[in-house]
């Protein structure tokens, strides 16, 4: 009977022999209860970092509102200076221009005109 088999056949055989024998003496009952103690530290902790992870959403969401508010408010500043710097420009340009209307006063008129009001006044006591 062993005659006829090859190496082949002796490897499998022996395999199987030790398939049996590890299944045999290997057999222990490991209790799934065991495990119970980790899943509920782990669903503590996770509870914790989900609390975690919400109050530091809270304050994602509070800086974004602020940078939001302070991007709005940069855009109001930026077109102030604008308009500023478009006036600054404007008064820049007419700074050594005379205006018409100095141009037709003559200073004989003015001074007759001042010295008209100062007698025409009415007197009042000024008591300092």
């Amino acid at each position: 009977m062993f005659k006829n088999l090859d190496v082949k056949s002796i490897a499998i055989i022996i395999l199987g022999i030790c398939l049996v024998v590890a299944i045999i003496l290997g057999q222990r009952k490991t209790n799934i209860d065991t495990h119970a103690d980790e899943i509920a530290n782990l669903n503590k902790s996770n509870a914790a970092l989900l609390r975690k992870n919400d109050s530091i959403n809270t304050v994602n969401i509070s800086i974004t509102n602020k940078l939001i508010a302070d991007s709005i408010e940069y855009k109001t500043l930026a077109v102030k200076l604008i308009n500023t710097k478009l006036q600054l420009d404007k008064l820049n340009k007419s700074k050594n221009e005379t205006n018409n209307n100095i141009n037709h006063l003559s200073s004989n008129g003015l001074a007759s005109a001042f010295s008209n009001y100062l007698q025409n006044r009415p007197k009042s006591k000024v008591i300092y």
